[in-house]
């Protein structure tokens, strides 16, 4: 028997059939456009979740962080330029606000004046206000710079001391200088210590080096020497009565012409120092004069009180050899330039000597071969009662030539020589260097 199909049954299947497709279509629909959605609960959705991008706060907290860049006080970070938003016409009163053509950037505001300033322009660059009367870049007037230790002052590039005192020589550069200290400016600007004075706290007073500052009752102070001196034997104001004369520092009556009778005299008391002997034994000539080797064998040495630029012998300007005290024979009244028992030298010459580290007392030596590269020397006797006899020098050596000159009474005498190898030096000298070249030189008492 043949039977069809209930229609409503039909009906409803296809119906059934409708709705299933549906629901896979719009399944595949919003898998195709939101596959990635974190709310999808099916499993394809939840490999879309594992798959999704690190939210922003994991990024922030991987980026690199980077270091704050830092500007000078009284500018601010624009860009990667540190830069003064009150004048800066590209990024006036803030970053990025560019002040218009003609215009300048004044206190943070663009404005087509400056006011009280003055307008200027850099090199090809955009106007700007500048105060003339205390910028370093433009002082008194656009693009004059004040040099190195100069501060802008009233328009006028100045000397800025600190605390020092701006003085000005006549005709001259401002400099610094401590009034306190400095000789050629002591309290004041323009206030010169005088000879044998040196400034001490804004004062001229005395020195003395190894002698003593003696002051009168009432009187101006000076130097003594309390070791020969009979005003001031031992101290200030201590003065020898009678024939007697300070020796070493004592009054004494003892007269003699030598260091060895003065050992002799003073036996255990006889020490190294300054004593007053008397030549020839003859108290009418006495001269101070210093006893070395008094333990042993005396010698005398005559001491040279100007040390300043005074009492030296050079090598061109490879070698200096000062001179405190020179060997002196007080019976024939000669000095030995070769002695250097108080001498001190400083330098040295590869070319002469194997090398050359001294010059000889009395001695200007060169072996630089051109009048303009001399060797000088000086000899001073001032404060001594010693003079430099007459004729006492000559110019020698290879290709020599120099001068000698007397003056002071002949108790100073400057020499100048040069050669290849020259020198002038005293009599008889040859290569007067290293304490062994030089010839006597001859003294007279007055």
């Amino acid at each position: 028997m043949h039977s069809s199909a209930n229609p409503l049954s039909r009906s409803w299947a296809a119906t059934l059939l409708a709705l299933v497709v549906g629901s896979v279509g719009v399944g595949l629909v919003a898998q195709g456009c939101g596959g990635d959605s974190a709310s999808a609960s099916t499993g394809g959705g939840q490999d879309a979740a594992v798959e999704a991008s690190p939210d922003a706060s994991d990024q922030e907290a991987e980026a690199p962080q980077e270091a704050a860049a830092t500007c000078p006080t009284g500018q601010t970070m624009c860009g990667s330029t540190c830069t003064n938003t009150a004048y800066d016409p590209g990024n006036c009163g803030a970053c990025g606000h560019t002040c218009g053509s003609g215009q300048v950037c004044s206190s943070g505001t663009c404005s087509s004046t400056c006011g009280a300033l003055t307008t200027c322009t850099s090199d090809g660059g955009a106007p700007f206000c500048a105060n003339t009367q205390t910028d370093n870049a433009n002082c008194g007037t656009c693009g004059h710079t004040c040099g190195s230790g100069q501060v802008c002052k009233g328009g006028t590039c100045a000397l800025t001391c600190g605390a020092l005192t701006i003085c000005t020589p006549d005709g001259g550069t401002p400099y610094c200088a401590n009034t306190q200290t400095d000789n050629a400016n002591c309290g004041t600007c323009g206030q010169t210590c005088g000879s044998g004075q040196v400034c001490k706290g804004g004062a001229c007073a005395l020195t003395c080096g190894a002698l003593t500052t003696c002051t009168p009752d009432g009187g101006t102070p000076y130097c003594a020497n309390t070791q020969t001196d009979n005003a001031n034997c031992g101290t200030c104001g201590n003065v020898c009565a009678g024939t007697s004369k300070c020796l070493a520092g004592t009054c004494s009556s003892v007269v003699v012409a030598s260091c060895a009778a003065m050992k002799a005299a003073l036996g255990a008391a006889a020490v190294d120092g300054e004593y007053v002997l008397y030549l020839d034994g003859d108290v009418n000539k006495p001269v101070a004069i210093w006893c070395a080797g008094m333990a042993s064998t005396p010698a005398e040495y005559l001491t040279l009180p100007n040390q300043t630029k005074a009492n030296f012998s050079t090598d061109y300007n490879l070698v200096t050899t000062q001179y405190l005290r020179v060997r002196i024979d007080l019976t024939k009244l000669t000095i030995d330039p070769n002695d250097e028992t108080f001498a001190t030298s400083t330098g040295s010459d590869p070319n002469a000597g194997n090398p050359l580290h001294s010059v000889d007392f009395g001695s200007a030596y060169s072996c630089q071969g051109s009048p303009s590269l001399l060797g000088t020397a000086n000899i001073d006797l001032t404060g001594t009662p010693f003079a430099v006899a007459p004729n006492q020098f000559g110019i020698a050596g290879a290709g020599a030539t120099g001068n000698v000159a007397y003056s002071s009474n002949n108790q100073v005498v400057n020499l100048q020589g040069e050669g290849f190898c020259g020198w002038a030096a005293p009599n008889g000298s040859y290569n007067p260097y290293n304490a062994g070249g030089a010839g006597s030189i001859t003294v007279v008492y007055p």
